[in-house]
Order: C-alpha cells, then sequence, then structure tokens
C-alpha cells in the first residue's frame, strides 16, 4: 500500500485577505509578493515534507511529469534523442529485463520491424552504454543477449520512491508520468488505482 500523501504547500499573494485560504489549505507556509530569494529559502526549509534527494546516488531519474535523467545533477547527453527514451522504459520496468524485441514493439509500436531498424536500437543501446561509462556510472545497466535492464538501486528515482511511500514523492505526483511518451499510461493508470485505493480506505 502507498502511505496517503501528506500536504506539503507553500502559499504565495500579492493579497494579505487570502491568508485564510492558505489557512484552509492547510500551508506549511505563507510568503506575501514581492518574496525574495532569502524568504522563499527560509520557507523552504520549513516545509513539513521537505523535499529529497537520495545521498550517494549519482544517477537522479525524474518521471513525474516529463521524464529526465541526470547525472551529477547534470542533464544527460545522449548521440541519439530516442536513447533517453529506451532509458525511461527501462526505468518503467523497475530492473526486469527487456527484450530488443519487446524495447521494438513499444517504442515503435506502429512501424514495422526491419533489420534497419534493429541496427537502430543496437546503436541506442551502445550509445546508453557509452554514456554511463564515460561518467563511471556503467554498473547501472546490465546487457546480456538480445536482453538489457537497469540497476533499480543506482537511480534516486522519485518513482521508485513512491512505491516505497516516501511522502515527498507521494507529495511529488500531480498526476503525470513520464508524460512526453504514450506507454507510460499503463504504469500512470497503475499509480492513479494506487492512489483511489488509499483514498477509500
Amino acid at each position: 500500500k502507498v502511505a496517503k500523501p501528506q500536504v506539503a504547500i507553500k502559499f504565495v499573494t500579492a493579497y494579505d485577505e487570502y491568508t485564510m485560504d492558505a489557512m484552509k489549505l492547510h500551508a506549511s507556509g505563507y510568503l506575501m509578493k514581492p518574496a525574495d530569494e532569502e524568504e522563499v529559502r527560509a520557507e523552504l526549509k520549513e516545509l513539513r515534507i521537505p523535499i529529497a534527494e537520495v545521498e550517494g546516488k549519482r544517477l537522479r531519474a525524474q518521471c513525474f511529469g516529463n521524464f529526465e535523467i541526470y547525472i551529477d545533477k547534470k542533464p544527460c547527453d545522449f548521440r541519439y534523442a530516442k536513447t533517453k527514451e529506451l532509458l525511461a522504459y527501462l526505468i518503467d520496468r523497475k530492473g526486469a529485463y527487456v527484450s530488443n524485441g519487446e524495447i521494438l514493439g513499444t517504442l515503435w509500436e506502429y512501424k514495422e520491424v526491419t533489420a534497419s531498424l534493429e541496427n537502430y536500437l543496437r546503436n541506442l543501446i551502445g550509445d546508453l552504454r557509452n554514456v554511463l561509462k564515460e561518467s563511471g556510472v556503467d554498473n547501472a545497466l546490465l546487457k546480456k543477449k538480445g536482453m538489457v535492464a537497469i540497476v533499480p538501486e543506482a537511480f534516486d528515482c522519485d518513482y521508485y520512491r513512491w512505491i516505497e511511500g516516501d511522502p515527498a514523492a507521494i507529495n511529488a505526483f500531480a498526476g503525470e508520468y513520464m508524460s512526453q511518451y504514450s506507454w507510460s499510461e499503463f504504469t500512470l493508470a497503475g499509480i492513479e488505482t494506487h492512489m483511489v485505493e488509499d483514498y477509500d480506505d
């Protein structure tokens, strides 16, 4: 079971008469416009559920909203744009080995599988391996004949933390999951079902 979300809202307004609205939302902070950087930082420190990053993990995957992947807090720069989607799908599979055939059928759902497309997929996997190797995190990827997987423990991932019931990750979910990829809708439906079941309890 996924833990029920806890509210961690910061309320910002230019009108002091909205103070009561903030209280009704159970906001954990209140700022009047114009708010300077120091005030914002002070309020963020006081979040009931602080924004968390897992220490010691160089790879960070953001799955809620659009998918993004970072190494040492910097966006990954792949040779092919499609490599990013490949990695997103592997992260979505949570460490399960995925066959080349499954990847082809998912990432190119309506496209005929040809020798050229199979070769392109091999290039994507090679691109992913090279980028991870150059950054010294190639142990995050597992490869065997015709199959590939990631090591979930190598990633600080909001989706994985959500599964574990981490309050900050639950709070971060706003109804979107890897929203640039159509195949992610199946996982999104599962997340939403869990949320509804948890509220019903």
